[in-house]
């Protein structure tokens, strides 16, 4: 296990906890172009705005993301509601226009909630079919999770996601009866052992964008467990002395985040747990946006439809390797 010093934010592989939730550092990303252009379907892609540069053009995207943070509610609810009007010849240009859709269409919804659901208890437990072998070590009681080991979780609880082999689509099914088909183990199957990358169908995306992308995707989940979890879970007192570490502009922000990490580890004993719920509970919504961006865009296909009703059928009952292999012979 790593110790409590975290990497700075501004590198693209390993972001400070807090950051991420350095913990995990990770915040919604805005589609690509700026707020002018709408959210888009699943497999959607911005016009002529994608750049030859697309980590330039990503980082451009996360700077109007913290930007369109500030506009109305109302205002930003509207921009949503646009998703599906971008061309379909437009679908492959850039793998990480969907994943930004999403992102900011989870962030949109989570902060309209007035708290979380399943993660705001001590007695939180998370199923885990990863081999202990392959797993990240337990911590010790001095040391603290480290944003890389929060993005394993995110990418794969069992390997890294550079090195996870991605799988090939799998043909569309027919929607009579699933006895006797050929889906992969169970254990194989199961959202913790999913890449969020084929989950949502960006594969192609660079690791450098990936990384990008997690460091925002993990300070979502950091903010959203400061924001709406932590006070469920320790007393006025802490959560007063929480407040005011965060708002502390001595410090830098590399020793304010890991500060504020050691604090709440010591409030919140069982934090690993709660976070890579929150993770895999991101990775579950984040699929069924894709799916919803998906039928809105193919409505009139009905060749399409067919192939998104089987996958949302498959990832119903738990099957979400074959459910997202199906839903990526759309896009790929």
């Amino acid at each position: 296990m790593t110790d409590t010093s975290l990497p700075n934010h501004q590198s693209s592989a390993q972001n400070s906890y807090v950051d991420s939730y350095s913990p995990p550092a990770s915040g919604s990303v805005k589609p690509v172009g700026g707020s002018s252009t709408p959210p888009q379907p699943a497999g959607s892609v911005p016009t002529s705005s994608t750049t030859s540069d697309p980590l330039a053009e990503l980082e451009k995207a996360l700077s109007e993301y913290e930007a369109r943070q500030k506009q109305n509610q109302a205002k930003h609810q509207a921009v949503v509601k646009q998703a599906g009007t971008i061309p379909s010849t437009d679908l492959k240009e850039d793998p990480l226009a969907e994943l930004e859709r999403v992102l900011d269409e989870y962030d949109r919804k989570y902060r309209q909630k007035p708290g979380a659901q399943s993660t705001t208890t001590r007695s939180t437990s998370v199923q885990s079919a990863a081999p202990a072998q392959s797993t990240p070590q337990p911590k010790d009681d001095d040391k603290t999770m480290t944003a890389d080991e929060f993005k394993y979780m995110l990418k794969h609880p069992n390997s890294p996601a550079n090195t996870m082999p991605v799988a090939q689509p799998v043909a569309g099914s027919s929607t009579s009866s699933d006895a006797g088909k050929d889906f992969p183990a169970a254990d194989k199957e199961a959202i913790e052992e999913q890449n969020i990358f084929e989950l949502l169908g960006v594969m192609k995306a660079d690791e450098h964008e990936k990384e990008a992308f997690l460091d925002e995707l993990q300070q979502a989940l950091w903010e959203d467990f400061l924001d709406k979890d932590l006070a469920l879970l320790i007393d006025d007192n802490q959560l007063k002395e929480i407040q005011a570490l965060r708002k502390k502009t001595d410090l830098t922000d590399t020793a304010r985040q890991e500060q504020l990490i050691q604090k709440v580890e010591q409030l919140v004993p069982d934090i690993e747990e709660i976070m890579l719920e929150k993770a895999l509970e991101l990775k579950e919504d984040m699929v069924k946006e894709r799916l919803a961006g998906m039928k809105e865009y193919y409505a009139t296909k009905p060749d399409e439809m067919t192939k998104i009703q089987q996958a949302e059928q498959h990832i119903l009952h738990g099957r979400w390797k074959t459910g997202a292999q199906l839903l990526n012979t759309l896009t790929t």
